[in-house]
């Protein structure tokens, strides 16, 4: 390849020029360092200098002797920096730690969630953070006398506490910085909760959309529907899915809804990272809806709850119970519970949310309905099924725990529906939180204890034959 001599110019041109530039780069640090080294240089050179040495040499003229610390001793004596050291190390140690801690917490807040006024008060740091320092002291120093705070350490650590804005910014690039995976493996780890949420479309359709909360009642959600694949990797989503179930049995978290399988039928997916969604084979032919699955293996089998129906809007319906070695092959069907004779699930009923394993056996709460002459009206009913052998129903109550009341939960979508969805338990406490549908336009949150319900399903236990016997004819 032949070089012309303009390209060699060139190139020569360009070394001159890195060459200059280096020199400056260099050159102007060394002077900036200087510039600012020459003023502590100074008052070291003077701290061991006697008065007469001070009045009468330059001041960058070293000392006569360097072992001459009546400076600092009359600093001590006079100026009480003993109580100045310890008062330092007082405010700096809460201001360090307060400052990390509302700094840091901030700072993630602002980092990963969007909500409503998340960009204002992201733009309120910024401009607080070009205000000069200096123009603010009249106006804190009036807040902290009016407070009656000045001349108090505390007033002092107050004052720092407040105004570090620059922190937050240091950390809001630490969590930019920050693989957003880790947040993932704490949520794993239980610092947060997550939720699976049918999402409507402007269409009409319904997809599945995930959740998460810090505190189980405030929520956000991901802007797209979760991204179903098969197991070679490939996008597999539902045609439609709504009714969406989240049980974790064992290491694995699983997915059921209801789907369009030709027909309404029982979709089911798996995940262990909230990332990756692979969806398994489909458990059941049509018609079937409401899939509960048991929140662990019983008798080294997984255990489903569904609810065989049409392709409509079923006007019957009663709950069976179906189980599989591997999440993929059905079988050994049992009747667990038909509607009763109670009005209020006089028309069907079915599965909601996951059975609570209790002392007394599987505390479920289900769903049943009624009709009237303005349509059908859904309501909570609870029952215990046998721990070892779920198909059994031991205790059955004969009247509804929640039935439609409150504004939100007659007015909506679909008009008067409670319909149990999932709950929290803590089994410490026995306490237990509720999620349930609202007229399928809202989700509402009750609490219990499980000895309150499991003692008001016993009192008002109205279980028959057909709920005793095993469910094999």
């Amino acid at each position: 390849m032949a070089i012309t001599s303009q390209a060699v110019q060139a190139k020569r041109d360009l070394r001159i020029g890195d060459k200059i530039f280096t020199f400056l780069k260099y050159f102007l640090l060394i002077l900036f360092s200087i510039i600012a080294l020459i003023p502590v240089s100074v008052c070291v050179l003077t701290a061991f200098k006697t008065t007469a040495e001070y009045n009468t040499t330059n001041v960058l003229t070293p000392p006569q002797n360097w072992l001459n610390f009546d400076n600092f001793v009359t600093a001590f004596e006079r100026a009480n920096m003993l109580r100045g050291f310890l008062n330092t190390g007082i405010a700096l140690v809460f201001v360090l730690l307060f400052s990390i801690l509302i700094s840091s917490m901030l700072a993630y807040v602002l980092n990963r969630f969007r909500f409503p006024g998340s960009g204002l008060i992201h733009n309120l740091f910024m401009f607080a953070s070009l205000i000069p320092g200096i123009a603010t002291q009249v106006t804190v120093y009036q807040i902290m006398f009016s407070l009656g705070l000045i001349n108090h350490l505390y007033g002092y650590i107050l004052v720092l506490c407040g105004t570090d804005i620059i922190s937050i910014y240091i950390f809001l690039q630490f969590f930019e910085n920050l693989p957003r995976a880790l947040d993932e493996s704490a949520i794993l780890d239980g610092c947060t909760y997550f939720g699976v949420f049918r999402g409507e479309q402007t269409n009409g359709i319904p997809y599945i959309y995930l959740g998460r909360s810090a505190d189980g009642i405030h929520w956000t959600f991901d802007p797209e529907k979760i991204p179903f694949v098969n197991e070679k990797g490939e996008p597999a989503m539902p045609v439609y899915a709504y009714d969406p179930r989240l049980v974790k049995v064992e290491d694995t978290y699983y997915i059921i809804w209801c789907q369009d399988f030709y027909g309404a039928s029982i979709g089911l997916a798996k995940t262990t990272d909230f990332k990756t969604f692979t969806r398994l084979e489909n458990p059941f032919v049509p018609f079937n809806r409401n899939a509960v699955l048991f929140p662990r293996k019983i008798n080294g089998m997984y255990v489903m709850l569904s609810r065989p129906s049409d392709s409509g809007h079923t006007p019957f319906g009663d709950i069976f119970l179906s189980q599989s070695p591997d999440m993929e092959f059905w079988g050994r069907h049992r009747h667990v519970m038909s509607k009763s004779s109670n009005w209020w699930e006089n028309v069907k009923i079915g599965g909601g949310a996951a059975p609570i394993e209790t002392s007394e056996g599987w505390l479920l709460f289900y769903h049943g309905v009624t009709g009237t002459c303005n349509g059908y009206v859904y309501s909570i009913g609870g029952a215990i099924l046998d721990r070892d052998d779920p198909s059994k129903v031991l205790y059955r109550c004969g009247t509804f725990l929640l039935t439609p009341e409150a504004e939100y939960e007659e007015r909506g979508f679909v008009p008067n529906v409670c319909f149990p969805c999932a709950t929290l338990q803590d089994a410490a406490t026995g306490r237990i939180a509720l999620y349930y549908g609202c007229a399928d336009s809202y989700v509402g949150l009750a609490f219990t204890t499980a000895d309150e319900v499991v003692d008001y399903i016993k009192a008002h236990d109205n279980a028959g034959p057909t709920d005793w016997e095993l469910g094999v004819r």
